[in-house]
């Protein structure tokens, strides 16, 4: 479906909530010539020239933002998955024409994006925006885990929705577990990535997050080159110092029992996903 407006290359960041999306995304968004959206963007999903002009007279923050409200705008569906055949007209007249606005407001060339539930998404965002690039940020699943376990306590305190991907199946999980709601919503999400990384290996990129924290000049220089941008001296001098690696805070918080039967639900899954594997 043509939309009439040509986006080059846009990128995907890819990955379950408490992956290191957001802080892939921040250091993304300090490439001179990306654009992304920000927090106006989010107040104003269907009018990037409000965004645009309320950013500039408040001067606003240019902190990137998911702005889920942007990618939630027209979905309707029951759960977060949305493939080729999902992609409707209006879909193609209304995201395209959006981002091809952010870019020109911002006079950037390249467009980047991040929302955890994009990933369930994948084929959707292929065919709405062909030859679109994704970065795939894994890691360690019981980093995750644990991440997502506490994000869902703190949210339980003042709100009762639902916490992190709306996997198949999620209106059922509520009785479950947090950690193995969560493992599930990490296995089904990463799962979906591959699934779609294996159709398109060339546009699919893979990022983990321990070594990004440990060689963050290194793995940037990868993932520019994936991205067909260049890795600039300016790009460089903005990159962040002494990343500080979060992977081992669930050795505290879950026990041996609850890690053993996660595991026995997909054993060779979640094994390559265990940083201390190979990852």
């Amino acid at each position: 479906m043509d939309s009439g407006y040509s986006i080059d290359r846009p990128v995907f960041i890819v990955g379950p909530h408490r992956s290191g999306t957001t802080l892939l995304y921040g250091v993304m968004a300090r490439h001179e010539h990306v654009a992304c959206m920000v927090r106006y963007n989010q107040r104003f999903p269907a009018h990037p020239g409000i965004a645009s002009a309320l950013r500039t007279l408040l001067r606003g923050s240019m902190k990137p933002h998911e702005t889920q409200r942007f990618w939630d705008y027209l979905w309707q569906g029951p759960d977060d998955t949305m493939g080729a055949d999902d992609l409707r007209p209006e879909h193609s007249k209304f995201y395209p024409r959006i981002i091809a606005g952010v870019l020109r407001q911002r006079g950037r060339t390249r467009f980047i994006a991040k929302y955890p539930r994009l990933s369930l998404r994948t084929g959707w965002l292929d065919a709405l925006f062909p030859g679109a690039l994704f970065l795939h940020m894994a890691r360690d699943w019981r980093a995750v885990v644990n991440s997502t376990v506490q994000g869902r306590i703190k949210r339980e305190k003042h709100s009762d929705r639902w916490y992190g991907m709306r996997i198949p199946g999620w209106q059922d999980m509520g009785g479950l577990a947090h950690e193995v709601a969560a493992a599930r919503q990490f296995r089904v999400t990463t799962l979906a990535i591959e699934e779609q990384a294996r159709r398109t290996p060339e546009r699919f990129h893979r990022i983990g997050y321990a070594g990004l924290c440990r060689d963050i000049e290194g793995v940037m220089r990868g993932v520019a080159e994936f991205a067909g941008l260049r890795f600039s001296d300016s790009f460089r001098s903005v990159l962040p110092r002494d990343l500080k690696s979060r992977n081992d805070k669930w050795k505290t918080n879950l026990s041996q029992e609850t890690l053993a039967a996660i595991r026995a639900e997909d054993p060779g899954f979640f094994e390559r996903y265990e940083e201390d594997s190979g990852q």
